[in-house]
């Protein structure tokens, strides 16, 4: 049995102006999701450096630290090439070992055996917040949302 050439299925042109559509759906919306709820994307980018910091120390067998600045609103971790400014509606607490805090500053140091001196950084903003936990013994960091202040 032949099948007819117009009802085998969709042509190339009806996929390309569907991928157009969900594209261009896709471009509007993205904005609007990120604007709502941008704690939780610089959260997710911290908790992405403090793995990458403690990847660094296992890979590389050195003491790797992850290190945030209350004032200035700025993250900075080992083996990374970037700092990470906060936004400024943002509000970041961090509490971490006695001897890892300055006047602005604190510091989760990463052992090559995969411990951390441990700490707990907390993101607010007018929406919520999240708070990212780095447990001392694992080293596993973990995010959990918190209600704002």
């Amino acid at each position: 049995m032949r099948r007819n050439a117009s009802t085998a299925g969709f042509t190339l042109a009806e996929m390309l102006v569907v991928l157009t559509l969900i594209a261009l759906l896709a471009s509007i919306s993205l904005p609007l999701f990120n604007r709502s709820r941008p704690v939780k994307s610089e959260a997710q980018l911290i908790a992405a450096m403090l793995k990458s910091a403690r990847l660094h120390a296992i890979s590389s067998n050195v003491e790797a630290t992850f290190e945030a600045n209350m004032q200035k609103k700025t993250i900075v971790a080992s083996g990374a090439n970037e700092q990470l400014e906060l936004s400024a509606n943002t509000k970041l607490t961090m509490t971490t070992a006695r001897e890892e805090v300055e006047f602005d500053r604190g510091i989760i140091r990463f052992f090559p055996d995969g411990t951390s001196t441990g700490g707990k950084l907390t993101l607010v903003d007018e929406h919520g917040g999240i708070a990212i936990q780095v447990h001392w013994l694992t080293g596993r960091i973990q995010l959990d949302a918190t209600r704002p202040e």
